[in-house]
């Protein structure tokens, strides 16, 4: 088991203060051929026809294709 931390008496009036930090991570991929050639995963329109998309993963590009009658709406 790891050590306990220390335990620290306060004297009367005294106080702590308590810091947080945040740490952001941002993924990055290989740069590499096609349409997810650095973009983030996710989906995107495709500009040449509105009832396909793309779905980026791991750089690597997926085209789909919406449901009959159906477009895809980047809302």
């Amino acid at each position: 088991l790891p050590p306990l931390p220390p335990t620290t008496t306060l004297k009367p009036g005294q106080t702590t203060t308590t810091t947080t930090t945040t740490t952001t991570t941002t993924t990055t991929h290989a740069p590499g051929s096609g349409f997810c050639n650095g973009k983030a995963d996710g989906l995107y329109a495709n500009p040449d026809d509105p009832s396909k998309y793309y779905n980026c993963a791991g750089g690597r590009t997926y085209e789909s294709s919406c449901a009959t009658g159906t477009v895809f709406d980047d809302s």
